[in-house]
């Protein structure tokens, strides 16, 4: 996870060797920390990458049924990562180049279930915790809630 971070800071994006570690990301039995990074490494790459959105449907369920082992800091970045990932019309950052609406996303077929589970699996799991959130995980979490256009 260290090493595709790495590479997604330094602006690496190859498709065959991000593909590659997807698929070994869902083969290996990996911890919180690494899976977080993961996600935000291919969400800082090429967040409107085919590849990253199915990255981050196959992993997100991993992640909500884990989610008692993650850290603030970790829900949060992979919170933010998701939420840059599929975020919606004016609401996405302006780095995100997502070419379609969330809603049309979903009209094509794909299933953003997992998403969702994650978004209220992570909500829940939060709120009794805000007191352990560093002011950059509370910051990170509300702008992933606002990317989503969550509570609307």
């Amino acid at each position: 996870s260290n090493m595709l971070w790495g590479f997604a800071s330094n602006s690496f994006f190859h498709e065959a060797f991000y593909e590659g570690a997807s698929l070994a990301a869902r083969r290996m039995p990996l911890g919180a920390q690494h899976m977080a990074n993961i996600l935000c490494a291919f969400a800082r790459a090429r967040p409107n990458h085919p590849a990253t959105r199915d990255t981050m449907l196959a992993l997100l369920p991993w992640c909500t049924a884990q989610i008692e082992a993650f850290k603030p800091q970790e829900v949060s970045a992979t919170l933010l990562a998701a939420a840059k990932v599929f975020a919606t019309g004016s609401e996405q950052d302006p780095v995100v180049d997502w070419p379609v609406s969330r809603e049309s996303y979903y009209s094509e077929g794909t299933d953003l279930a997992e998403v969702d589970e994650f978004f209220s699996a992570a909500t829940a799991w939060a709120l009794p915790r805000l007191k352990d959130f560093s002011g950059q995980s509370l910051a990170n979490t509300a702008r992933a809630a606002s990317l989503l256009q969550m509570g609307s």
